[in-house]
């Protein structure tokens, strides 16, 4: 992706009079943070990298109205630290919580594991400034949990990847700190089981923190969970048909659970009831937030890390309807190894999101080459592999009444493959909406869903 001159403004004002001199000459400006998901989208040519980095700080924690406003280059670890401080909890999860910013995951909509228990962005972030690209600044919401009269603008910003201003500042709603938190990971023999445990948690009066399905081989590897040693009759000699993977891409649920510690482990034994034979493993507190913080990195976010194409994997996220997620994973292995590559997982099995890795098949030696094809983003590797995997999945989640679009690793697909899909008559709104915003389209230009 070719690269312009970096720029950092240190704040508000700054960042305006950059934004009014780009707009008045026309130069292309993209947008960044932490740089955790610059692979996410299409690439594009930019005269101007426009960093946040330089926007710090939290302006306003209140602990008792349960709100915190930051800055949007402010890391999501400092402001967790700043709600922890005051014995509160700041509900975003999203990857790499370390370098992402409060402005890029406003811009992207990324919200993890726990978003079962927490919502999505839209559900946590109360209001938002924001810096137009003629350098005006702007505010939609405020500190209430109950600000909006008319449109919304707050939620037209989140998930916007930057095409209708730059954000630089967040509000979010706080939550009590909980007393106790705990992760139950417990191995299955198929999809087909996983999604009936996933029916039972959603069913019953469980109220999960987070309810996962991920593949066994992206776990960490010191994690002591021997997904081999299952009951007679629920090992991987089912056919693939019927959902049962090989060993190493073998789901697993996970489910959490936050609260009183009666409630949690109330909540525990509920689960691991439900699957009688089943050696489950319980991961509590700290031991609990480090896999969640594991669990940031598998899939797409694994993939936008800036190892994409050099590495040969392909990350996708799909968003379908609840009761489709885990049949998007099943697709995925399908259309894996009829192409010759492999796949890791995870699914938001409460919100039907879903991130797939994949990756060339792995053999003795490490991983497989390819033959290397013309139109090949990577050497080595077969770009029209992961291009059909691409294409059928798309098709396969529209299909479901859902999207998918590339997370990482756009060079192993041929030149000018769209990483978002057909957007159908939406796209003609989104235009009109882009234009009224940044009618020079000097933001983030061909980033966005057709090319905005």
């Amino acid at each position: 992706m070719p690269s312009g001159a970096v720029t950092r403004p240190a704040d508000e004002a700054h960042l305006g009079e950059i934004l009014a001199q780009a707009n008045g000459n026309g130069t292309a400006c993209r947008i960044a943070g932490g740089s955790t998901k610059q692979e996410w989208g299409n690439p594009a040519r930019f005269d101007l990298l426009l960093s946040t980095a330089g926007l710090q700080g939290c302006s306003d924690v209140d602990p008792d109205n349960l709100t915190l406003s930051a800055a949007a280059g402010t890391t999501v670890a400092e402001a967790r630290a700043q709600a922890e401080a005051v014995n509160r909890i700041l509900p975003l999860d999203p990857g790499q919580p370390g370098r992402a910013t409060i402005g890029g995951v406003a811009a992207t909509g990324d919200q993890g594991a726990r978003a079962a228990g927490y919502g999505g962005l839209r559900d946590v972030v109360l209001g938002i400034r924001a810096t137009l690209a003629d350098g005006s600044a702007v505010k939609f919401g405020g500190r209430t949990m109950k600000n909006v009269s008319g449109y919304d603008m707050t939620k037209l910003f989140l998930g916007s990847f930057g095409i209708l201003g730059v954000i630089t500042e967040v509000t979010f709603r706080l939550l009590p700190r909980y007393d106790t938190q705990a992760l139950v990971l417990l191995p299955l023999a198929s999809l087909e089981e996983a999604k009936a445990s996933v029916a039972r948690v959603l069913a019953s009066y469980l109220q999960p923190l987070a309810l996962e399905v991920v593949s066994a081989d992206a776990l960490p590897p010191d994690l002591a969970i021997n997904t081999a040693k299952l009951p007679a009759g629920r090992g991987p000699a089912a056919p693939a048909t019927a959902g049962a993977p090989a060993a190493g891409a073998r789901p697993l649920l996970l489910a959490g659970f936050a609260g009183h510690r009666a409630a949690v482990d109330r909540s525990i034994r509920e689960v691991t009831e439900a699957h009688a034979g089943v050696g489950p493993q319980i991961l509590r507190d700290e031991a609990a937030e480090a896999l969640y913080e594991h669990l940031a990195g598998i899939g797409a976010a694994g993939a936008s890390d800036g190892q994409g194409d050099g590495a040969g994997r392909l990350g996708l996220r799909a968003s379908v309807p609840i009761s489709r997620a885990l049949d998007v994973i099943l697709a995925a292995q399908i259309y894996a190894d009829a192409n010759g590559l492999a796949v890791g997982y995870r699914a938001g099995a409460a919100r039907g999101r879903v991130d797939l890795l994949f990756a060339s098949a792995r053999g003795e030696g490490g991983p497989e080459r390819l033959p290397a094809a013309e139109g090949s983003g990577a050497a080595g590797f077969q770009a029209p592999a992961f291009a059909a995997c691409l294409s059928q999945l798309r098709a396969e989640a529209a299909r479901m009444g859902g999207s998918l679009f590339v997370t990482g690793g756009a060079g192993l697909l041929p030149s000018g493959y769209d990483a978002w899909g057909d957007m159908g008559p939406a796209l003609t709104l989104m235009k009109r909406i882009k234009e009224r915003f940044d009618p020079k389209g000097v933001l983030n230009p061909g980033r966005f869903v057709g090319g905005i």
